[in-house]
């Protein structure tokens, strides 16, 4: 699902997740995705 809900989703080599440069989590999270799911 990471890759539907965020763009850029993190890279996992050999076990371990690549280090990004960008601040916080380093991945934009898709609003449109989120509302897709959105309940309540």
């Amino acid at each position: 699902m990471q890759h539907e809900l965020v763009s850029g989703p993190w890279v996992h080599e050999d076990g371990y997740l690549a280090v990004r440069e960008t601040p916080g989590l380093g991945v934009q999270v898709r609003e449109d995705t989120v509302q897709k799911y959105l309940f309540g």
